[in-house]
């Protein structure tokens, strides 16, 4: 049981870890966009 319980503590902070960084990469890309020149082709 103690194993399962670890098992599940492993998941959630890999759930933690994968949500911190879809969240950076969110709040990132648009700003690595308009410095590659994306807004400038947008409009």
């Amino acid at each position: 049981m103690s194993r399962f319980k670890n098992e599940i503590a492993h998941l959630q902070a890999h759930i933690k870890t994968l949500r911190l960084g879809a969240g950076a990469l969110v709040i990132v890309s648009p700003w690595s966009w308009a410095a590659a020149g994306g807004a400038r082709r947008a409009t």
